[in-house]
């Protein structure tokens, strides 16, 4: 195996395309995206893949010609590969606002439900986190969470608590889509979630395309309020599973 000049600018000219998605993959990783495991396979697992065997066939004493068509071939498999990975990939990104911030983001974010409270509807808070989760799978296919996590003393608590009960209504009967039932209030650690009734809100919501949750954690004196849209989505399982991926919880609390 002989190093030349030739084939160091002929390795560095056929690697352009791996390292553009490569480095297309770490811009995404620093601007909100979550490095999933499908993620990690489309961007970063193939095309350092693609640069080994690229770097072994320039480097083999082998023919020109016959070289030559090889790494045209494995780019055009790359390429392909690449695509029909991206296409299947679950692509996904969360945005995290704190206290000052959150005022800004939360009431300019247009997504989210009008069932969602605003600030001024969530009482004296003590610390307040914003999530904006965003989910896309096949290209089409998205589905967009806003998480709104408020701290409180204990007194505050309470009467946010109370206000909670007298201002809205909870669903009582179970969901049921497809065949699956699920029931209407979910466990996650400490947090208790309850969803709003999509009968009494029959103008917002409708299940489980379009949801509104609340959350009590007596703990960590904690209210989660959290709204979900996924105009595509028919049916789930189980609503556990559903609020840590669908709504992306696993990657907030």
């Amino acid at each position: 195996m002989k190093i030349t000049k030739r084939r160091v600018f002929a390795l560095v000219l056929s690697s352009l395309i791996p390292l553009a998605v490569f480095i297309l993959g770490m811009i995404f990783a620093f601007a909100n995206a979550i490095v999933n495991f499908s993620f990690s396979i489309s961007f970063f697992i193939l095309p350092v893949i693609a640069l080994a065997i690229l770097a072994t066939l320039i480097f083999l004493n082998i023919k020109a010609l016959p070289k030559t068509i090889l790494v045209i071939l494995l780019l055009i498999i790359f390429i392909f590969v690449h695509l029909f990975s991206f296409f299947l990939c679950k692509f996904e990104t969360i945005k995290h606002y704190t206290n000052d911030s959150v005022q800004t983001h939360y009431q300019e974010d247009t997504t989210k439900s009008d069932l969602m409270p605003t600030l001024e509807e969530i009482g004296t808070s003590e610390e307040i986190e914003y999530y904006d989760y965003l989910s896309m799978f096949a290209v089409y296919f998205t589905c967009d969470s806003d998480v709104l996590i408020c701290r409180y003393s204990k007194e505050d608590y309470l009467s946010q608590k109370s206000y909670i009960t007298e201002s809205f209504s909870f669903q009582k009967e179970p969901f049921s889509a497809d065949g699956y039932i699920c029931e209407p209030s979910v466990q996650i650690d400490d947090y208790n979630f309850n969803f709003l009734s999509v009968n009494d809100y029959s103008d917002e919501l409708i299940y489980p395309k379009r949801l509104v949750a609340i959350a009590y954690n007596d703990t960590t004196q904690e209210i989660v309020y959290l709204s979900f849209c996924d105009d595509d989505l028919d049916y789930t399982r189980d609503l556990k599973d559903f609020l840590l991926t669908d709504c992306g919880l696993k990657h907030i609390l």
